[in-house]
């Protein structure tokens, strides 16, 4: 599988983004490649900048600004719902695993550019991780999220990897049960999600070529500060403004 590859968040014009950027990380990383560039990371936190958070907060409030002009551009006509922090995390664990040009591309794409090494990017990630499980806690909305490395069974992930990522890594037989594979990621998804995505993956979409996936899946339901009286709605006809 070829490591650099060539996109454009403004050249997506599918409403299922989720699925293109999923096929797209799967093309563009191989287990080795991946592996070689996350042992660089080092855990030494001495040289890390006290904002690394709010940086990686600030890149992901821009990416999301960018992915929707995008989209609002690409479907101009069409709803379509869209998560730019599934998708922003999904590519963040690309860019730990990339190099070369496809490095340059995401660091742009993701607003990187205020991190000096991986290093910093990766101890803004663990501690918006940490911050996310504290908030859910303690807050009154369910908000839930988790990243996943699905690695093929014959690439054994390095110690190094297995230490950084250790509660994202999971092992798939991709190349003797690639359908088992597909179902066992749209469950896990199904799980993070509440089962309001049961189908993520369709079929075909993870083969025996497949050596690698990245996924992020997300899950959000909010409280309305003025909640319906229901005895005063009833299901009717929705109408836009046009």
């Amino acid at each position: 599988l070829p490591f650099h590859c060539r996109y454009s968040i403004s050249k997506v014009t599918m409403s299922r983004l989720s699925i293109e950027i999923l096929a797209l990380l799967v093309s563009c990383l191989t287990c080795g490649v991946f592996a070689q560039q996350i042992c660089q990371i080092t855990q030494n936190l001495n040289d890390v900048p006290r904002a690394v958070h709010s940086d990686l907060y600030r890149g992901q409030q821009n990416f999301t600004l960018s992915m929707l002009q995008a989209i609002n551009k690409a479907t101009p006509n069409e709803n379509v719902f869209f998560s730019p922090y599934s998708t922003y995390h999904a590519l963040l664990l690309a860019y730990f695993g990339s190099r070369g040009q496809t490095e340059v591309e995401l660091t742009k794409a993701l607003s990187l550019e205020w991190a000096k090494n991986k290093n910093h990017v990766m101890r803004g990630y663990t501690l918006e991780r940490s911050s996310r499980i504290s908030r859910s806690k303690n807050s009154p909305l369910q908000f839930s999220a988790a990243d996943r490395i699905f690695f093929d069974k014959e690439e054994e992930p390095t110690e190094c990897v297995q230490q950084i990522f250790h509660q994202e890594l999971a092992k798939l037989d991709f190349q003797n049960k690639s359908e088992e594979c597909r179902v066992e990621i749209n469950n896990w998804i199904s799980n993070v999600t509440k089962n309001e995505i049961t189908d993520m993956l369709k079929m075909g979409e993870v083969d025996a070529q497949t050596k690698l996936v990245l996924a992020n899946a997300a899950y959000f339901k909010g409280q309305w500060s003025n909640k319906f009286d229901p005895k005063d709605t009833k299901k009717d006809i929705f109408y836009t403004s046009e």
